[in-house]
């Protein structure tokens, strides 16, 4: 049975699973919509999102009322987007 990531939702089949294209083709629309949504709350770089560093966001607009939210978890930045649907 397949898990979900924590930030996206995104479906990870386990190694005994067999492949759902859908399940590719949904978890691409998951990603494209999300770094739209980044693009669009003015985000126009992230820099440094390696595994134990800080991730740096570079904005070029209003940020705070873009859906995005922002917090701490597990020691780093956490950062989720809401469309408030």
């Amino acid at each position: 049975m397949a898990s979900y990531t924590t930030n996206y939702n995104l479906k990870k089949p386990e190694g005994t699973d067999f492949i759902n294209v859908q399940d590719l083709n949904d978890n691409a629309d998951l990603i494209d919509t999300a770094i739209k949504a980044a693009e669009s709350a003015g985000i126009a770089k992230v820099t440094g999102a390696t595994a134990g560093n800080m991730a740096q966001f570079t904005a070029t607009g209003e940020v705070e009322d873009s859906g995005l939210k922002f917090s701490i978890y597990n020691g780093g930045l956490r950062v989720t987007y809401d469309d408030g649907l």
